[in-house]
């Protein structure tokens, strides 16, 4: 059995945080525990990856996966979206709940709302899209 089936996101969060611990000021990650997280990356997803052992995305694509680039990047440029401008009353009045989503795709949703099951609904519509 290999070692590299031993290893979990949690020990290597383990290994992270002892050297968080131990290090000195303006040390940097070893490339052992770049190596253990790049191990791990073929069976976590990069969020689980970059939440877990404290890292940036930045960090996660230098370090772990250097080819492997954010999609966002890349489809942001080549999207087309109409944009519509709707008056809302809310906004000015009794609203409670502001959101703002944005959608892979460059789509952006921007909302004021009285109470949240309202909120809920919208939210459904918009990442079944």
């Amino acid at each position: 059995m290999s070692l590299t089936r031993h290893l979990t996101l949690e020990g290597v969060a383990s290994e992270f945080d002892n050297w968080r611990r131990l290090k000195k000021p303006g040390d940097h990650v070893t490339s052992v525990l770049w190596q253990q997280a790049k191990k791990l990356s073929s069976r976590y997803r990069i969020s689980q990856i970059t939440r877990i052992l404290r890292i940036s995305a930045t960090q996660y694509h230098r370090y772990i996966h250097p080819g492997l680039q954010p999609i966002a990047p890349q489809i942001a440029p080549t999207v087309s979206t109409a944009f519509v401008k709707v008056k809302n009353p809310l906004a000015t009045q009794s609203a409670i709940l502001h959101l703002k989503l944005i959608r892979k795709d460059g789509a952006i949703l921007n909302c004021y709302y009285p109470d949240t099951t309202t909120l809920h609904q919208t939210m459904q519509w918009f990442l079944e899209s």
